[in-house]
């Protein structure tokens, strides 16, 4: 008989076995063994905190997964809510375990109604699947990009260059000078559209961590967003620790009073599978009254672009968000990147409504 129950110190040696036999079968992804190994605190009290739950059969581990605690905020609420993460089953590999993967997702929803998946890869795979039959609302959150160096990113974009015909014409846009033209056009668009614009006086200034300002901000920029997962001080600190290289936090001012905030990552690539050996930049969270979103995304353009950075990516659900980017001459492209929500979660809000990124869920994990 199978039991789901909390991770315990005495299920490491049954959790390294069940993942070699994961590994063995062609899985890539793993559960931690010790409450030492998760990337957030694991006992109540703190913003956010992550408990771990397995499946036990006798001495045996067939399953697991992690159930990450958050608040949710609303213009006139604040809710408890749920990332439910890594849930892995002994059913990939053992079909006599294939029940293993339901009981976990019924587990995790009596602990804890509103509950939310956020990456998974694409609506195609098991998990978002799944999700869809026990009627979670699944959806891709729209992924936007803008070509900072044409040459390179023709050169590199590995992901557009699998066909021969596609390789040519990349070739010789790169060449010919012609694939820079698009960052020549977006400081156009920019010096074009931005004279006389409101939020002409919007600064950036980098920052090291996030003070206590970033609560303030949270508080005024609530009311116009209809949903968000908190993103107040300790969240932050939480979620973008201070002494993490890869994270480049801004405040964001206007008129000498800061309004809203970002991060981005930026990372030099060296022979990725997708991007080849370009310098990937990624808007990865933020917090701006939407009134301020297009000049504030300008600003981190520029910024991100005296970092060298070639390609500036970004995963945004929000529509405000989705058009800020647009007006700063971002391109849609397909996404990899699924929101699941479970029918406890915002169950009236459209996803344009909800603000959800990079930053939430496993956070940049891969960036």
């Amino acid at each position: 008989m199978i039991e789901l129950g909390r991770l315990a110190a005495s299920d490491e040696r049954a959790i390294r076995e069940f993942n070699a036999r994961l590994s063995a079968g062609g899985e890539v992804f793993q559960l931690p063994g010790t409450l030492a190994e998760l990337a957030t605190p694991s006992a109540p009290g703190p913003a956010l905190w992550t408990e771990a739950w397995v499946a036990r059969e006798d001495q045996a581990v067939r399953g697991g997964f992690l159930l990450k605690h958050e608040w949710l905020l609303t213009p006139q609420q604040r809710i408890e809510v749920g990332n439910f993460q890594l849930p892995l089953s002994e059913g990939i590999i053992d079909r006599r375990y294939a029940m293993v993967g339901l009981n976990i997702v019924h587990h995790a929803i009596k602990q804890l109604g509103p509950l939310y998946c956020l990456g998974m890869g694409s609506l195609s795979r098991p998990l978002p699947r799944l999700l869809q039959r026990l009627e979670w609302r699944v959806e891709e959150v729209p992924f936007y990009f803008l070509v900072l160096r044409g040459a390179r990113f023709a050169r590199n974009i590995r992901i557009l260059r699998t066909r021969k015909r596609n390789r040519v014409a990349l070739d010789l846009l790169g060449m010919s000078g012609i694939a820079s033209l698009g960052a020549l056009g977006w400081r156009v668009a920019r010096w074009a559209t931005g004279r006389g614009a409101a939020g002409a006086g919007i600064q950036l200034r980098p920052v090291a961590a996030f003070d206590r300002s970033s609560d303030e901000i949270q508080a005024r920029c609530r009311p116009e967003y209809q949903g968000f997962l908190d993103r107040g001080q300790e969240a932050l600190a939480i979620k973008f620790p201070a002494g993490d290289p890869r994270f480049h936090r801004y405040m964001v001012s206007e008129g000498g009073r800061d309004v809203g905030w970002l991060i981005a990552t930026v990372t030099r690539l060296k022979d990725h599978k997708q991007f080849g050996d370009l310098t990937l930049a990624t808007i990865v969270d933020g917090l701006v009254p939407k009134s301020l979103l297009r000049p504030a995304l300008d600003q981190l353009v520029g910024h991100l672009r005296r970092l060298d950075a070639d390609l500036i990516v970004s995963n945004q659900s929000d529509s405000a968000w989705c058009a800020a980017l647009r007006r700063s001459m971002f391109r849609r492209g397909p996404s990899n990147f699924v929101l699941a929500r479970s029918p406890a979660f915002l169950p009236e809000a459209p996803l344009g409504a909800i603000h959800m990124n990079r930053g939430d869920g496993d956070g940049p994990i891969n960036l």
